[in-house]
């Protein structure tokens, strides 16, 4: 089985101003176009099993800019025969709202950086320092919940999802947040992921580790560490922020390879000959003659002679060696997953997404429906207001309510087999 992914960065909604906008709609439009036809020639199928966005999806953090990156991303999808919740992303630093950093959380950021991660613990022992932490966050945290790719608010990474490849062979999907330390003035080797993102976990017999983080590791304070479990643990690391894009493989002394997928801006600040508009198609299976992963990177560029996507380059066939496929005993060692990309006539029967932020529920494509509409497209008032209506929260609630805290009781109300009755509040409440 080949899973392909449509693998935009730096989308920057937003940033545009005057004529520019037109400029980069007409761009975004021949974007979603390209992609769906080159989908349908690499697959007559058309078969495609999501959108992997390595952050900077807004430009200032705004809920008006993820506002329109949504409506954009469920075009996208809808153009490539997907549901709008196959999306995964992660965030990039311009997707930190620079207005809600107080001095505060501006003394914070900065005695971290300078302490390193010990002082990073420390602030996330208390649930004031933390929410002050990810304050930032304010808009895109909504916007992420929705897509279920949850920012820990202890510290830990930015969303997990499985995808099996082969019978016995998966592989998972892990973000990181390389935003956490983002603040008005972000320079190289001053960001950090700390433990809880770094230590990536052990694979398990016949799964494979993909992660995509905003940021390369150099920009990392705790690159040199973050690089080993990388290097020990990933096969391939997706990143974004730099806009140059490029593949390289790389083999580390113990044997092990990972390749190395460099995006392009899809939407550049400026586009010229340095910086263009580009975007991947990755195409990822199983290599059953080596018993490896097999991965094809489609890099699309911007022609503005002809104003339209072409290729970058040709692409190449790079060949991972997997020892945890070699471990793996066959269909009974299998970890327990399905596709990301099921039909949609058959995707309410399909559990597709298997892990949350705050460990709650199993969601079905059902509930992830639910949980892109309740988080993405509800302000916060009217989100507390569908809380309230099924008596979750108190009818004279008027206290802060956490991001963490707002998911604990969603999950809580879907485990009770109440999902009808959040459609239908929310359905109320963005009529009234």
């Amino acid at each position: 089985m080949t899973v392909r992914f449509i693998h935009l960065s730096d989308i920057h909604f937003g940033q545009e101003k005057g004529g520019q906008i037109v400029v980069n709609d007409d761009v975004k439009y021949c974007l979603i176009k390209d992609a769906a036809k080159q989908i349908e020639a690499l697959a007559p199928d058309g078969t495609v099993s999501g959108i992997i966005v390595s952050g900077d999806i807004a430009f200032a953090g705004k809920e008006n800019e993820y506002a329109a990156a949504a409506k954009w991303l469920d075009n996208l999808a809808s153009a490539l025969n997907l549901l709008p919740t196959d999306v995964i992303v992660v965030p990039g630093n311009h997707d930190i709202d620079r207005d809600e950093i107080t001095p505060g959380c501006r003394l914070m950021i900065a005695h971290i950086a300078e302490s390193g991660e010990n002082a990073l613990d420390d602030f996330l022992k208390s649930d004031l320092d933390r929410e002050l932490l990810y304050s930032k966050f304010k808009s895109y945290r909504p916007f992420a919940e929705g897509y279920n790719c949850s920012l820990d608010a202890q510290g830990g990474n930015a969303g997990t999802r499985s995808v099996q490849i082969s019978e016995g062979r998966n592989l998972r999907i892990i973000g990181l947040n390389s935003a956490l330390l983002c603040s008005t003035h972000d320079k190289e080797g001053q960001l950090l992921l700390g433990k809880r993102q770094r230590v990536l976990p052990p694979p398990t017999s016949g799964e494979e580790l993909i992660v995509i983080c905003h940021h390369p590791l150099k920009w990392l304070q705790d690159s040199e560490d973050a690089g080993r479990y990388v290097r020990s643990r990933a096969r391939v690391l997706i990143t974004g922020h730099e806009h140059s894009p490029s593949v390289r493989m790389e083999t580390t002394p113990q044997g092990t390879q990972i390749l190395h997928i460099e995006a392009g801006a899809a939407m550049p600040p400026q586009a010229n000959e340095k910086y263009n508009y580009t975007y991947n198609i990755l195409e990822i299976s199983w290599d059953a003659s080596t018993d490896g992963l097999a991965v094809y990177v489609h890099s699309r560029t911007w022609n503005d002679e002809l104003k339209k996507f072409v290729k970058r380059e040709d692409a190449v066939k790079h060949i991972l060696k997997c020892e945890n496929f070699e471990r793996n005993d066959g269909p009974s060692g299998a970890t327990t997953t399905v596709p990301v990309g099921a039909p949609q006539a058959e995707s309410a029967m399909t559990v597709r997404l298997t892990e949350t932020a705050s460990g709650g529920v199993v969601v079905t494509d059902a509930h992830a429906l639910l949980l892109l509409r309740y988080f993405r497209d509800l302000s916060s008032a009217q989100r507390i207001r569908v809380l309230v209506c099924l008596g979750a929260l108190p009818e004279n609630w008027d206290d802060a309510l956490s991001h963490a805290m707002e998911r604990q009781v969603l999950d809580r109300l879907l485990r009770q087999g109440r999902a009808d009755e959040i459609d239908r509040e929310i359905e109320r409440v963005r009529a009234t």
